[in-house]
């Protein structure tokens, strides 16, 4: 099983941090008090700490009174996605959920104009052309991936109106 992304809100000295891993050896570089080591304790927290714990409450963030929250995905050998995602925190302020993807395709919590969550279903190849693909590149993403791109374009605008 290989770590696949990391997103961080509001845990210790990271307000909020979106990391993708590559395949193989990924290092983390940079001076002191960067927050190298608050990266890696938060994916030891995604996996290995329940949310209300006692241990928890050293996550809270330094910047704001919110509770902290790790986002981690994993692919497995048989490239199944598996998304763990915590809220730390005392009482019905923490949460702990796990998401898995035998197909390969990932929800995207998406907010509409409104403030409402649309969860949008696309393959991870689709995210992952819009995402890296060029401008001039795009043509071939909406060619490969138009209907279902179209879709869920269509679902998201009949949500913001």
């Amino acid at each position: 099983m290989r770590l696949a992304s990391l997103a961080v809100d509001d845990f210790r000295a990271i307000r909020q941090l979106s990391i993708r891993f590559g395949q193989g050896v990924n290092v983390l570089h940079g001076p002191n008090d960067l927050g190298k080591s608050t990266l890696a304790e938060a994916v030891r927290a995604a996996l290995l700490v329940p949310p209300s714990s006692s241990e928890a409450d050293s996550y809270q963030s330094w910047y704001s009174g919110n509770s902290p929250r790790v986002e981690l995905a994993l692919v497995d050998d048989d490239e199944r996605w598996w998304k763990v995602v915590k809220r730390f925190g005392s009482g019905g302020s923490s949460a702990a959920e796990l998401f898995h993807s035998k197909d390969g395709k990932i929800g995207l919590d998406v907010m509409t104009p409104h403030g409402y969550p649309l969860d949008i279903d696309l393959p991870v190849e689709a995210v992952e052309a819009c995402i890296t693909a060029e401008e001039k590149d795009l043509a071939d993403v909406v060619r490969v991936f138009g209907d279902r791109l179209e879709q869920n374009f269509r679902l998201w605008k009949r949500a913001a109106a």
